[in-house]
């Protein structure tokens, strides 16, 4: 059984920008979140081919928020859509959660000596939660627009969910085995897991915040090779596949599929730490097509996918040492982030009635082809 407690003092500022210059700051929070924990496990060894394992947790956070953030609404008095500037915002609020969690590991078959040593059989179950973001705790009431010349002209949104003390739950399963060959040399391990989330954060591009889009889930599988043929050389290869889709059908968008969730990875490591001092690793990284959904009738887009290698040489002394890393070894030309969305040249604020927005794919392109040298000295 154990206490935990943390502590994060947080000032976010969100500004928007055009040609690199800042020219309106949209929100800023001075946020403290505190948490405080309280857990308890036990594990029960019913026999040597049995374990059971159970546990809950209790989370209390904390929040405070002080700050402004610009708050878009409807103009009853023209009609028309605005924007008002600097709105003083303040939360102080709390939220809990329990979450329990439990694990059964088998173990049918054990033979230390002999080509195929041991086999586990994973089946387990937890809860958890996904902490509030800032923006949305400072926007659980409306706030004051009063000391504003137009506030009898100003309606505001509907949706402000108000002081709900309950954080939105996660829960997941897996069962999974792991076998162990050659004096636990080699493993091989396999498994499929859920994951359900009652309220799934996306980020929006064009807001720059994430926001709530309803309940989501997760099926995945994943299978993994682990190879030691030598005490010093580390061989690895893991593949993932994984289908992420919202429960709650997304009115008006092109796809009910989690926006930048690839459905495949692959990634491999091949490292070396000789006794002499030597090492090296050459790590290795797949990632499939990610879905980009858009508002409907445009269809969904989908990010390219990449593999980027990286090299790692160095040599270690007890009192010095050097590496040499290359990072993207083939300089591969990958998108480190994608995102679909309506885009202009010309800022919000100053932009003519009638500018055309261009719909597109918009990327962050991926680190280079790139060498970097260190030198360490102990003292």
């Amino acid at each position: 059984m154990g206490l935990d407690t943390r502590v994060d003092q947080v000032d976010q500022k969100q500004s928007n920008t055009h040609r690199r210059e800042v020219f309106n700051t949209a929100r800023e929070y001075d946020f403290l979140e505190s948490r405080l924990g309280a857990y308890l496990k036990e594990t029960f060894y019913v026999n040597r081919y049995l374990q059971v394992m159970a546990g809950i947790r209790l989370d209390a956070i904390l929040y405070d928020i002080r700050g402004t953030q610009d708050l878009a609404y409807r103009n009853i008095c023209t009609n028309q859509r605005d924007t008002l500037q600097n709105v003083p915002v303040a939360a102080n609020t709390y939220q809990w959660n329990y979450s329990p969690k439990a694990a059964v590991v088998i173990t049918p078959y054990e033979n230390p000596r002999g080509l195929v040593n041991t086999l586990d059989i994973y089946l387990n179950y937890g809860e958890g939660f996904e902490g509030t973001q800032a923006s949305l705790i400072a926007n659980l009431d409306p706030p004051d627009v009063s000391r504003y010349p137009q506030a009898g002209c100003v309606e505001l949104p509907s949706a402000y969910p108000g002081n709900d003390h309950r954080i939105p739950r996660a829960r997941a399963a897996e069962g999974a085995f792991r076998w162990y060959f050659w004096d636990e040399r080699v493993s091989v391990a396999a498994g499929i897991w859920w994951a359900d989330k009652e309220e799934e954060l996306v980020f929006e591009p064009e807001s720059g915040i994430s926001m709530p889009r309803g309940a989501s889930r997760r099926i995945g599988q994943e299978v993994e090779l682990r190879v030691t043929p030598l005490d010093w050389l580390y061989l690895t290869v893991d593949f993932f596949h994984t289908q992420a889709v919202f429960l709650d059908a997304q009115a008006g968008m092109s796809s009910d599929r989690i926006p930048g969730t690839p459905e495949f990875l692959f990634q491999h490591v091949i490292s070396v730490q000789h006794p002499s001092g030597f090492n090296a690793a050459l790590r290795g990284r797949y990632v499939g097509p990610r879905p980009l959904p858009r508002q409907r009738p445009l269809s969904t887009l989908y990010s390219d996918p990449y593999y980027v290698a990286d090299l790692f040489l160095g040599y270690e002394r007890p009192r010095w040492g050097v590496e040499l890393g290359i990072q993207n070894l083939f300089a591969s030309a990958w998108d480190d982030t994608s995102f679909a969305y309506p885009s202009s040249p010309e800022p919000s604020t100053t932009r003519p009635p009638g500018t055309p927005t261009y719909e597109g794919k918009y990327i962050t392109p991926g680190i280079p082809f790139a060498v970097q040298g260190t030198v360490t000295l102990r003292f």
